[in-house]
């Protein structure tokens, strides 16, 4: 809750302390002030003292959270395809009644089968689709960017864009966030949705003014770990290529801490080798979240939960990769597609579909391009497990890839095979 608080003494303003439950509230600027309540009743204190004077005021305000039954249930994601057409899924329930749905691609509303499948026709470059539902009370809506690009890159003869636009994988304005510590990314591309590489562009980050440390740098895709302060964080991100083209981008998001011993959600996690014929060898599971937990701790526990031995090189707390995971019968009967086969043939100086281990799976099984990655809501972060906080919320996916990522969508830009297996 955001509010004002003054105080004056003959005609002149005095400072005051406010205090919410026995907590001073953050002071952020003049008379304003900014405090978490709690559920149900909560006590502010608002004090003035001056040359001996002493002014006190006390006041009640009762917060009862909106509990929303509303959801939107689909399969979209940000993401970029090749192909022009493509498919969604989406449904709309009010608790557990359907409702109906609207979607709109590019502000141009679309029309499903009624059972909540949709095809729709892509333009090139950046495509916005939004779904909103609603009933008596309130409307929800969600925002999904699909860039549709051309296989060979677009053509030739198109003009060069000098505009830099900033995608956040892992960042939204207006977020809550539970965890003091919060990895984002940042992506510079195109008016097309296209990711840059070669403009030497370089991505800076800042906190109510203070610098954000980077994790790590891939040409035009920087990730960031953030210290998420109580309150209100207002993030100013600011991106420059060689040739002094200049964005800016500003978000703010809130940071509502909780304590050590409370949990802060859930993410849905799968362990997959869908590439070798295996489908999930853990199913999608939700898995409750601590604070400011690594995700190299988390995935520790779920293997541990799954009887599912790993090695690693780094540590836990620094560098973490997990190379092989292990397990008696893991990788029985593997089946590779013939087509991703044709491309392993064409592009790996290595593939041999028979050299694997039944009892384990990992880094050059297969092929020298072959390991384990991990996607969060589609997005394939460049850090390891050890410098990621997963939030609330998250899907994480652990995928086994034979072609350096190419197979499952987290190749290198402008590498990926076009679909996935």
């Amino acid at each position: 809750m955001t509010f004002t608080a003054s105080a004056k003494y003959d005609g002149k303003s005095v400072p005051v302390v406010v205090e919410v439950n026995g907590k001073k509230a953050k002071h952020l600027s003049d008379d304003r002030f900014e405090a978490t309540l709690n559920e149900n009743e909560n006590n502010i204190e608002i004090s003035a003292t001056y040359r001996g004077n002493k002014a006190k005021k006390q006041l009640t305000v009762y917060y009862q959270p909106k509990t929303s039954k509303l959801t939107i249930e689909t399969d979209l994601k940000d993401q970029t395809v090749t192909e022009e057409q493509f498919t969604f899924f989406a449904i709309a329930k009010d608790g557990n009644r359907s409702i109906p749905l609207s979607a709109k691609l590019n502000g141009e509303p679309v029309t499903g089968d009624g059972e909540g499948h949709f095809v729709v026709k892509l333009k090139e470059g950046r495509n916005t689709i939004v779904l909103a539902a609603s009933n008596s009370s309130e409307t929800i809506e969600q925002t999904y960017t699909v860039n549709y690009n051309l296989p060979d890159g677009g053509s030739k003869d198109e003009a060069i864009d000098s505009e830099i636009y900033l995608e956040f994988p892992d960042l939204k304005d207006g977020q809550k966030i539970r965890n003091s510590v919060h990895t984002f990314h940042v992506k510079a591309v195109d008016k097309n949705g296209k990711q840059i590489t070669d403009r030497k562009i370089t991505i800076s980050a800042t906190n109510n003014g203070k610098r954000i440390p980077v994790d790590w740098n891939n040409n035009s895709l920087v990730s960031f770990t953030l210290s998420v302060e109580d309150g209100t964080n207002f993030i100013e991100v600011t991106a420059k290529d060689k040739d002094g083209n200049i964005a800016t981008v500003s978000l703010t998001v809130y940071g509502e801490i909780a304590s050590d011993d409370e949990p802060i959600g859930t993410i849905t996690f799968s362990l997959e080798a869908t590439t070798i014929g295996l489908g999930y060898i853990i199913p999608p599971q939700e898995i409750e979240l601590y604070p400011n937990e690594r995700g190299s701790k988390t995935i520790d526990r779920i293997f541990k939960k799954y009887g599912i031995d790993y090695e690693y090189t780094g540590d836990h707390e620094n560098g973490f990769y997990l190379s092989v995971i292990k397990k008696p019968g893991l990788v029985t009967n593997p089946k590779i597609p013939d087509d991703l086969a044709e491309l392993l043939e064409r592009d790996f100086a290595y593939f041999d579909p028979n050299n694997y281990d039944p009892n384990s799976l990992g880094e050059f099984d297969f092929t020298n391009g072959s390991g384990w990655m991990y996607s969060v809501n589609g997005h394939y972060p460049n850090v390891g497990f050890s410098n990621y906080y997963f939030k609330d919320g998250d899907v994480v996916r652990i995928r086994f890839t034979l072609a350096l990522g190419k197979d499952i969508g987290g190749g290198p830009p402008g590498t990926n095979y076009g679909k996935e297996w």
